[in-house]
């Protein structure tokens, strides 16, 4: 009996991309959880990293929130490119806040939440009942937050 071996081709297959990792909050400045009086202005500092170097960063920062107040909860988003050098992604975002922005009239305690993904942050709308931590499909958020309260000078004990 006679047999013919026929040999397997090699199965070539594209090169399977990096799977997507998390963004982690390093560290923060002052710690995650603290209870802060603000009586001019200070600044929170935080320090991020995500091992995607091609990822970019979104940070926002959200005052008196959760849940979303129309009239007093304040948003600031800022994006941050991929480093150029191909690198582990780091940062150190930062975020002033100011009795001279609109704060002296907060009286009561405000949830200052920070939140850090690796794909654009989406905008509250009503179909996402005003959240403001959901990301594009794939994407990742870390998150951390502070108890603040305002004591600013009112404006007329600024005139004195």
């Amino acid at each position: 009996m006679f047999a013919c071996v026929i040999p397997v081709a090699p199965d070539f297959q594209d090169p399977l991309a990096a799977a997507n990792v998390p963004p982690a909050i390093l560290a923060a400045d002052p710690q995650f959880g603290s209870v802060l009086t603000v009586t001019s202005s200070f600044t929170f500092r935080i320090s991020v990293v995500d091992p995607n170097s091609s990822d970019w960063l979104y940070v926002r920062w959200v005052l008196d929130y959760p849940p979303f107040q129309p009239t007093t909860s304040k948003i600031d988003d800022n994006p941050y490119p991929p480093p150029a050098t191909g690198t582990v992604h780091t940062e150190n975002p930062s975020h002033a806040f100011d009795c001279s922005n609109g704060f002296a009239t907060i009286t009561t305690p405000q949830r200052l939440e920070v939140f850090v993904a690796d794909r654009a942050l989406e905008q509250r709308t009503a179909e996402n009942n005003n959240r403001l931590d959901i990301v594009e499909s794939g994407g990742y958020v870390a998150r951390g937050n502070w108890t603040v309260l305002f004591q600013c000078p009112t404006v007329s004990a600024q005139a004195q």
